[in-house]
């Protein structure tokens, strides 16, 4: 037993013949148990506040558990091979493993929204964002953090032994393959649908197939999407000259207006989701507006969160983003090429989504931020609020049209970005009561609605300075997705509201916000159109087609090309779906002659993504 003991405790190099047995199984015995306890962690955390059945249904599922433990002990290997501590190794694969689920847990709590590879390059926007949540941590991440603290003290005082160098070079080279190995599985689209956990709830959401695997296992499977992978199919000659059928159109003097676009943060209209005890004049004016305009619903592929993707699909006609590095297609590289003056601003800083970059590549002459223009309006901080926004919008783009160009300006407002106050009210409490309601949503519901009412009486004021304008100018609005309502959605679940996606209302009620296209007087005379009526419902991939048509513009090759898919799949997801007849469909139940056009809309995509044309 005293040998036992001495083995145990007091190796600090690799020991002699006799206790060698002991050494080998004692270390690597720990790791073995080291790594479990931080893939049990992760699997811990990795269903965010939805049900323990999908905690449970994880060790049903031996797939499952084999690809978010492989990666873990790997990586702990490697790194205590290449350093010989253990304490060390388990402290850092804990750190990123454990981290990113802690992440991840709160990341679904706040946006229902998984952390995904692609989400690495906005970890700082993310967090210049996460100081209005409630980062309090409950008791499984209480638990996970005293498991990394305690697990690290453990193996500095009880596994302190030191493989020879042979062995540690063999080994390490053997975990990198290893490591290699278990990557190039998680990739696997098969092994990811195998994998899949059905503990009989919840349904088809791209966050729900995430959550129903793990953490790590998912997070590492999502660097599929995170690389511009090629379609299948893709053949470049194949796409382009399906592209060079078409070709660019000039817009034609006669029909030239200005275009103002405005992406309204989570701003969305709950009074058509049947939701009671909302006041009539929380959206009144907003619908004094819609009654004056092209008005219809926008399917995006976010909830709650996903600001840039909808916003550059609508700038791009994509359903489908990567990660830009460089001059990238866009309508906004149309426009510019057409004469037009392109600008616009956001009131936050310049580094959200890299937009002060990415905004130049996808075409931008200039764009405004809170650093180089709105903070000097706010006294330095954030213009959070539209009414300074709006008005300074508004005269910004005055200022370019004095000039006489034609102007493209493209806006992202702040004010609605959750959270909304739970315990004190920002606005009156005058917009949403039910009896039986809760505090927290009595609170969230007033804030949320009182912004809505404010954003709407400015964009009124907008609209009525721009009337009678004698340049013909078309505003462009929109929300970006739904607003957050509660952790883990809990207004909309005290609200009744559907959020079922399995299901059209439910489907709609999820990733569906509004869109309005507005024109002056002079507008209306120039273009022949009257701007008013229902639209009909499409993807935010294709918006700027619905705006081209109305003014009677063809646009770029891509665009038409894009219009004559919108005309057979008006909605098109980013992420599989389809709303077709009313119905939900994923891409494997679509008739065929559509399935062969979405397929070839994707390859389509993908040339124009990586090939820039301007």
């Amino acid at each position: 037993m005293r040998a036992i003991l001495d083995s145990v405790f007091l190796f600090r190099q690799t020991p002699g013949e006799k206790n060698r047995a002991i050494f080998w199984i004692w270390n690597i015995g720990c790791m073995v148990l080291s790594a479990t306890a931080i893939t049990f962690m992760t699997l811990l955390l990795a269903f965010g506040e939805y049900s323990y059945d999908i905690f449970f249904g994880y060790f049903q599922s031996s797939v499952t558990l084999l690809l978010n433990f492989l990666p873990v002990f790997l990586l702990l290997m490697l790194l205590y091979l290449a350093t010989s501590r253990a304490w060390l190794s388990y402290g850092i694969t804990a750190l990123l493993a454990v981290g990113g689920a802690i992440g991840n847990y709160y990341k679904l709590k706040f946006r229902d929204d998984p952390f995904l590879v692609a989400d690495l390059p906005n970890i700082g926007t993310a967090a210049n964002v996460a100081g209005g949540y409630d980062l309090t941590p409950g008791k499984r991440i209480l638990l996970c953090a005293a498991g990394v603290l305690l697990g690290t003290l453990f193996l500095f005082l009880f596994v302190r032994g030191r493989l020879p160098r042979r062995a540690r070079l063999a080994g390490t080279a053997a975990a990198v393959l290893g490591l290699c190995l278990a990557f190039h599985f998680t990739q696997d689209d098969q092994i990811f649908a195998d994998a899949y956990v059905d503990p009989g709830v919840g349904g088809w959401t791209p966050t729900q197939q995430y959550i129903r695997r793990g953490f790590v296992y998912p997070f590492l499977h999502s660097a599929v999407e995170a690389v511009d992978k090629k379609p299948e199919g893709y053949n470049k000659a194949q796409a382009k000259a399906i592209l060079d059928a078409y070709s660019d159109a000039g817009i034609p003097e006669d029909k030239r207006v200005n275009l103002i676009g405005i992406q309204l943060e989570a701003f969305a209209d709950l009074s058509k989701l049947n939701a009671p005890g909302i006041s009539e004049d929380v959206y009144s004016t907003y619908h004094r507006i819609e009654a004056e305009s092209i008005h219809g619903i926008l399917v995006t592929n976010s909830f709650a969160a996903g600001t840039q993707n909808t916003e550059r699909c609508f700038l791009m006609g994509l359903t489908r983003l990567a990660n830009f590095r460089k001059n990238t297609n866009s309508y906004i590289w149309y426009l510019r090429s057409q004469g037009y003056r392109t600008t616009g601003s956001h009131p936050a800083a310049a580094s959200n989504y890299n937009r002060q970059n990415i905004n130049r590549w996808l075409g931008m002459d200039e764009y405004y931020f809170q650093e180089d223009h709105y903070a000097s309006l706010s006294g330095g901080g954030v213009v959070t609020y539209d009414p300074i926004f709006l008005p300074e919008l508004l005269r910004l783009y005055q200022e370019d049209a004095a000039s006489g160009q034609p102007v493209f300006s493209f806006n992202v407002t702040y004010q609605g970005h959750g959270p909304y106050p739970t315990d004190y009210f920002t606005y009156e409490a005058n917009s949403w009561d039910v009896p039986g309601r809760s505090e927290e949503a009595w609170h969230i519901l007033n804030n949320y609605l009182g912004s809505v009412r404010e954003t709407s009486q400015y964009l009124w004021d907008m609209l009525e300075a721009l009337r009678d304008d004698p340049t013909p100018v078309v505003v462009v609005l929109y929300g970006d997705h739904k607003p957050w309502l509660g952790d883990s959605n809990s207004v909309y679940t005290e609200l009744g509201i559907d959020l079922d996606t399995s299901t059209p209302e439910g489907f709609l009620n999820y990733y569906s916000t509004e869109y309005v296209i507005w024109a002056n007087d002079a507008a209306k005379n120039l273009t022949g159109c009257s701007f008013s009526g229902e639209g009909e419902t499409i993807s935010a991939t294709f918006l700027m087609n619905k705006v081209f048509s109305l003014l009677g513009w063809q646009g770029s090759a891509y665009m038409q090309y894009t219009t004559d898919v919108m005309d057979c799949l008006p909605v098109v997801g980013g992420m599989g779906y389809y709303l077709l007849d009313g119905q939900v469909l994923t891409r494997d139940v679509l008739p065929t002659e559509l399935l062969e056009l979405a397929k070839q809309f994707q390859r389509v995509e993908y040339y124009y993504r990586n090939n820039f044309l301007y």
